[in-house]
């Protein structure tokens, strides 16, 4: 009887050490990993934070005359902006869907000219769109990133508001509760459809779930070279006008893949 109470507490001590060392073994192996081979799409969303760089090259009639009402290009270089993306990839081909949206400031140094008893000075220009965009991924870096070519259709909106004072004196948009009394000119507005090329670099497909980033430089082109319109008033000598912008950006998102 011992001898077999012996027998069994050493098939037990045996049994329980390869169990162990089982569970060591597997606690030892590295997390799965996956490449681009390894899914057949996802879906993911991407937003561009704020202050990213950005040139406006078209629209020089527009640009001239604000000019020649004291505003300089200056101007044209403090903005915000937002772009929201939501898309879906397929094995090398990208489809995404973007809606832009930019506000600019004026810089209160350009409105101290003055123009006789009264002074011109720029309010606001902002700038919506919304594109539809393909992309093919060209090629692989590095293990992290990849490269994509895409090409973007959508339309565009810019607005542009100037504004005049009753009296010769600095007009300062950042109180204009205390400031001199000013009379708001017509928004002037032009759209139109535009091609929008660019370049991006974007993390490489990992795993099930990941953070997701990308670098993009591109060039938005109008289609159309549209008057401005003032807006509710009738517009005389309409200027007419192509907008061209350059653009980088730097986008944060989300990625969900989906396994083959």
């Amino acid at each position: 009887m011992k001898k077999l109470f012996k027998l069994s507490a050493f098939t037990v001590f045996i049994f329980l050490n390869a169990l162990q060392s089982e569970g060591q073994m597997l606690q030892l192996l590295p997390p799965p990993t996956y490449s681009m081979d390894d899914f057949k799409g996802g879906f993911y969303v991407e937003f561009t934070p704020l202050g990213n760089l950005f040139y406006e090259v078209g629209n020089r009639n527009i640009r001239n005359q604000l000019e020649v009402l004291g505003l300089p290009n200056g101007d044209r270089f403090k903005f915000d902006k937002f772009v929201y993306s939501l898309g879906y990839w397929r094995k090398k081909w990208i489809f995404q869907l973007d809606f832009f949206t930019r506000n600019f400031t004026g810089n209160p140094v350009a409105r101290s000219q003055e123009f006789g008893e009264n002074q011109y000075f720029f309010n606001s220009l902002q700038n919506h769109a919304i594109q539809l965009n393909l992309g093919y991924r060209m090629a692989k870096l590095n293990e992290r990133n990849d490269l994509y070519l895409k090409l973007a259709f959508g339309q565009h909106w810019n607005t542009i508001g100037l504004g005049i004072t009753g009296k010769n004196a600095t007009v300062d948009m950042s109180n204009l509760a205390t400031g001199p009394v000013y009379v708001g000119l017509p928004l002037l507005e032009q759209s139109s459809t535009h091609l929008d090329f660019s370049v991006e670099i974007r993390s490489a497909i990992k795993r099930r779930m990941e953070a997701l980033n990308g670098v993009s430089i591109g060039c938005r082109y109008g289609l159309g070279q549209v008057p401005w319109q003032a807006l509710n008033s009738p517009t005389i000598n309409a200027i007419n006008d192509r907008s061209v912008v350059i653009y980088s950006k730097i986008s944060i998102g989300l990625r969900l893949n989906k396994e083959k």
